[in-house]
């Protein structure tokens, strides 16, 4: 098996030889039924709302793995039967409350520097760098 994203770069007689299959990134839609699936065969249940925000809080180039990833962060808590509400969706994933977030927009738009990098910080100490 030849795995390439750069197919035109090999031999022709080797890629004659090949079968070609072009692998499409799953949708959104299939990568919440792909985690639901997952947390079923944990034993956990999951809602739609963390689902989304399982896959809200995953860097996209990271596919199907990258949000199994994510989902671990909520592990403990979904095998304790837990259904976080959106504080604790927020500290487990290390993403930026939405409230917060306003506040810092407005400060950009409305041109108060000094305020926005006070709601900055905030938010730097309270989400993962890859959040902001």
């Amino acid at each position: 098996m030849l795995c390439t994203t750069d197919p035109q770069k090999m031999l022709k007689t080797v890629r004659g030889r090949c079968t070609e299959f072009e692998l499409l990134r799953p949708t959104d839609p299939e990568i919440i039924l792909n985690l639901k699936r997952v947390a079923h065969a944990e034993s956990w249940e999951l809602s739609e709302r963390v689902a989304e925000a399982v896959l809200d809080a995953t860097n996209t180039d990271l596919g199907i793995r990258g949000t199994l990833m994510t989902l671990e962060k909520l592990a403990t808590s979904l095998a304790a039967n837990i259904d976080p509400d959106d504080s604790l969706l927020n500290e487990l994933l290390g993403v930026a409350p939405l409230a917060q977030v306003h506040t810092l927009t407005s400060y950009i738009v409305a041109g108060k520097r000094s305020d926005a990098l006070e709601a900055l910080s905030v938010l730097r100490s309270r989400v993962s760098d890859q959040q902001i």
